[in-house]
């Protein structure tokens, strides 16, 4: 057996050791430190892609991924349930599709939020915020708002090939009786953090894009908004400017945008 003298330890200094304290008191041991080192040194990954799909009052919980099947009549989903290939994991009937494929999605069960208005719901899925802003108004959208999710993408995802680093599709929520909803705009965070939206549709009287839309409510036909065609945005250089005076604009812009901004800061401070 080797004397003690000859046994190796790992040397702390005094520094190392307060350290490891620190981070014992956020549920953090020295090897998650390590393997956050060894991911901090590892090469950037790509960025990856999201798509937030929101259903401005889609179908229920219970009618598409939460069939209780086992409930009383009255509480249960209207439809079958089907199982998916996930062991104990069934859904709706009409979703044979994702239900073969099961393995690359989840259900997640905990997500909630406390308000029963639809404004309010709104507001809170669209800025990923639960508490509601101070003056907040659910008819109209205030410049005191939290900034929309895609707002925040744009001021901390860089832009590439100078396109904006998020958009919305295919139009921005106004509810039937003309009142917009808040929460999907830049808010608290200025007009020139605005969503860039990529109006492909029209807003029903009703509910919903046209010409898909549909009364929920009333089961009835109803006048349609029309059925637009997309056009994309003309992006040529309009008669008469050429590059050097658009180079000349950039410039006059490049002036003219920090001032805007000390305008907007003072405007919010007020």
């Amino acid at each position: 057996m080797p004397k003690p003298s000859s046994w190796s330890h790992p040397q702390f200094t005094r520094r190392d050791m307060l350290q490891a304290g620190s981070l014992g008191l956020m549920g953090l041991t020295l090897a998650d430190v390590a393997s956050l080192r060894a991911q901090s040194a590892a090469p950037p990954t790509r960025p990856r892609a999201v798509i937030y799909i929101f259903l401005s009052g889609g179908l229920a919980q219970h009618d598409s991924f939460d069939p209780k099947p086992n409930a009383p009549e009255n509480i249960r989903g209207e439809f079958a349930p089907i199982q998916t290939q996930t062991p104990g994991l069934q859904i709706c009937e009409h979703l044979p599709r994702l239900a073969q494929r099961s393995n690359r999605w989840a259900v997640v069960r905990s997500l909630t939020h406390p308000s029963n208005g639809h404004s309010e719901g709104h507001h809170m899925m669209l800025t990923g915020r639960t508490p509601l802003p101070l003056g907040y108004n659910p008819n109209i959208p205030r410049p005191g708002d939290f900034p929309a999710i895609g707002s925040v993408v744009q001021q901390m995802v860089p832009r590439k090939n100078h396109l904006p680093s998020s958009a919305v599709v295919p139009f921005h929520y106004i509810h039937h009786s003309g009142r917009v909803l808040p929460g999907q705009f830049a808010g608290e965070m200025g007009l020139r953090h605005e969503p860039w939206f990529i109006h492909t549709t029209q807003n029903c009287p009703r509910y919903g894009d046209c010409p898909n839309c549909f009364d929920h409510q009333e089961r009835m036909e109803i006048q349609h908004a029309g059925y637009p065609i997309f056009q994309p945005p003309n992006l040529r250089l309009s008669e008469g400017l050429n590059p050097e005076r658009m180079t000349s604009r950039r410039g006059l812009l490049e002036h003219i945008d920090p001032q805007r901004r000390h305008l907007e800061d003072a405007a919010a401070t007020r």
